[in-house]
């Protein structure tokens, strides 16, 4: 069974254990947004499989409230979270799988599940993920497992210029020419090897941006925020302050 929307206006009289629970709700696209909780489905307390999906870079998924699934068997978490901690709790968990996660620095180690077979980490954050990682070789050598693995390892930056692109906000076609000119200058300060050459990118990108008609306040902004994130890609040092004044010297709104 698959929901999705507006969790809360679901109710569930009648459940059963071999039920496969889908729970893709809608939420906040701030990160600072008090975290998401599920309600409480009191019938569904003996189900065995879930599956939680949240925005990557939106309101976290609060883990706390798995804790009213103690049976589960099978979990499998997409996007930010939070309170990851909680999961130790859950211990019939054999499958688990995280997958498009900014932010595990809480994870319990696998060890905790003493039932697990089978543990997918993909495209999460990577401090966490080398932990895991490593981890996951141990096990292996202390019993059989199905297919597990801990791949696409990221850090935060990834993040925020995969999902956070302020431009996504903007309207139509405005909107798509941002994005296409925001993920070209992406891609030369990745391949920059001198600061003249990310100057270059941030210069177009605002020079760009300086074509489109009518910009607002609030897309000034949005602007500027793109270009710190750019900055931070960047594996030069490189301050705010000066990627500010480059801003300003280049922006004509």
């Amino acid at each position: 069974m698959s929901l999705s929307g507006d969790i809360q206006q679901f109710e569930i009289t009648a459940g059963h254990p071999d039920l496969h629970l889908i729970i893709n709700p809608v939420t906040l696209k701030t990160k600072s947004a008090t975290p998401y909780q599920l309600p409480l489905f009191k019938s569904l307390a003996t189900i065995k499989s879930l599956d939680i999906i949240v925005e990557r870079l939106g309101q976290a998924f609060d883990c706390k409230s798995l804790l009213q699934f103690p049976q589960v068997t099978s979990l499998n978490l997409t996007g930010n979270m939070t309170n990851t901690y909680c999961l130790k709790e859950l211990m019939h968990l054999e499958r688990l799988g995280i997958r498009y996660a900014p932010n595990l620095e809480d994870f319990p180690a696998l060890s905790t599940w003493c039932r697990l077979k089978s543990f997918i980490g993909w495209n999460i954050e990577e401090l966490t993920g080398k932990r895991l990682n490593a981890e996951l070789k141990v096990l292996s050598k202390q019993k059989e497992l199905d297919y597990s693995s801990v791949s696409k390892l990221r850090s935060s930056i990834w993040f925020t210029t995969e999902y956070g692109i302020p431009f996504t906000n903007w309207e139509g076609e405005k909107s798509a020419t941002a994005i296409k000119a925001y993920k070209s200058a992406l891609k030369a300060i990745n391949k920059a090897k001198t600061e003249a050459e990310v100057y270059d990118a941030i210069a177009g990108l605002v020079k760009f941006i300086n074509t489109l008609a009518n910009i607002e306040t609030t897309e000034r902004e949005d602007t500027g925020v793109a270009v710190g994130q750019l900055i931070e890609a960047s594996s030069l040092n490189i301050s705010r302050e000066k990627a500010n004044k480059w801003f300003d010297d280049w922006r004509g709104f």
